[in-house]
């Protein structure tokens, strides 16, 4: 092909829009995979936030049914001398 005929290719207008038809769809399928894996990014960081947050929540569970415990709770009653409630301290709420 000598330069004439490949001016004359490029000048139809045929040609120009199967171009720009391409290089639209080539965008577009760029756009979509670089936000697809920024997604997957975004989604990583979550779960690894989830995992750290119920691992927490684990912990704070553990740890509050151990300051509920019988043991530290009869510690807690000496080390504020409380005793148990008299026969008359006691109020009966009906449901």
């Amino acid at each position: 092909m000598n330069k004439q005929n490949v001016k004359n290719f490029f000048k139809d207008s045929a040609t120009i829009s199967i171009i720009f038809v391409f290089v639209v769809i080539s965008f577009f399928a760029v756009s979509f995979r670089m936000k697809s894996v920024e997604l997957d990014y975004e989604k990583i960081e979550v779960e690894k936030d989830l995992k750290k947050v119920r691992i927490k929540n684990k912990r704070l569970k553990a740890e509050r049914a151990k300051l509920l415990s019988v043991e530290e709770l009869n510690q807690m009653a000496k080390r504020l001398e409380m005793k148990e409630p008299s026969q008359n301290q006691i109020i009966v709420i009906p449901e």
